[in-house]
């Protein structure tokens, strides 16, 4: 493989790095879960094409809490939400993320 000087220095250093994160216990690294990365939330979308009077009820009915439909939706600035005639809104909702 033809590559420069200063790229093959780290080579060999990207290597030993997946390596380590592969097996950290191997070389003495001991992660705590708590310390590794939160789990990335999965969305559904929910088409809305009628008025919702009220997002609380409209969380509660999707299993969420209005703060987290307010999270994931920031577009979302009133408690209601009227979606032009003929037109649809979707709305994010996250499947793996506990409501509590």
């Amino acid at each position: 493989m033809s590559i420069s000087e200063e790229t093959s220095r780290y080579v060999f250093r990207i290597i030993a790095i997946k390596e380590i994160m592969r097996n950290p216990s191997d070389f003495g690294y001991y992660i705590e879960d708590e310390h590794h990365y939160k789990v990335m939330p999965i969305f559904r979308y929910v088409s809305v094409d009628k008025p919702i009077t009220s997002l609380a009820d409209f969380a509660h009915e999707n299993g969420l809490t209005y703060r987290l439909l307010k999270y994931y939706n920031p577009w979302l600035i009133s408690d209601k939400v009227s979606p032009v005639p003929g037109s649809e809104i979707k709305v994010r909702i996250p499947e793996n993320i506990s409501k509590y």
